[in-house]
């Protein structure tokens, strides 16, 4: 189970369920896959209520005996299903992510990925000549440190650039977030 939200509670608030999988194929190299459900509630859209749906995959291969530097592929194909035609989207991404541990718990990480997001219809329609289509660029760096009884926190810092066949939505966007998973 987890919540989300965005933008002081003024953007979205989401709520959702998730399953995980891993599996270890050698000392090295690790395969994960996870399916998320997120019930999302838009505060300040045009779109009201949306049934947010995500599968990943992940591969992360150790490059030293203990784990401690390594590197990690993650793939998502995603839907994003509201009440608002306008607003549906759906898509896939890709990202490269180093990742290094240090002492005390604490792991560094930095990357680069690329996200492709297609939308269900035309928002504005006296100005808009096709459905929207955004490939946007993604950086991201942070830290993340491991606390007692699988709980971890993390702090990010994320740019990306979003290049739309819509030139209201090519824009440049950062984004520092402060997280805190437990895990059960």
């Amino acid at each position: 189970y987890g919540y989300l939200g965005q933008g002081n509670d003024t953007l979205m608030n989401a709520y959702g369920l998730e399953a995980a999988a891993s599996y270890l194929q050698t000392d090295r190299l690790c395969h994960s896959v996870r399916a998320r459900y997120e019930y999302r509630d838009y505060s300040r859209s045009f779109a009201d209520w949306g049934n947010y749906y995500s599968l990943d995959y992940s591969a992360r291969y150790a490059f030293d005996q203990d784990g401690r530097t390594s590197i990690r592929l993650l793939t998502r194909v995603f839907d994003n299903d509201t009440d608002y035609d306008a607003s549906d989207n759906y898509g896939c991404e890709a990202h490269l992510i180093g990742e290094y541990s240090l002492p005390f718990g604490l792991q560094v990480y930095a990357g680069g990925g690329w996200r492709y997001s297609k939308y269900g219809d035309i928002m504005y329609p006296i100005i808009q000549k096709d459905k929207r289509e955004d490939n946007e660029a993604i950086g991201t760096a942070g830290l993340r440190k491991r606390l007692p009884y699988t709980m971890q926190t993390d702090l990010s810092y994320r740019y990306s650039r979003t290049f739309s066949n819509f030139d209201l939505y090519d824009y440049d966007r950062e984004i520092v977030m402060v997280s805190f998973t437990w895990r059960f």
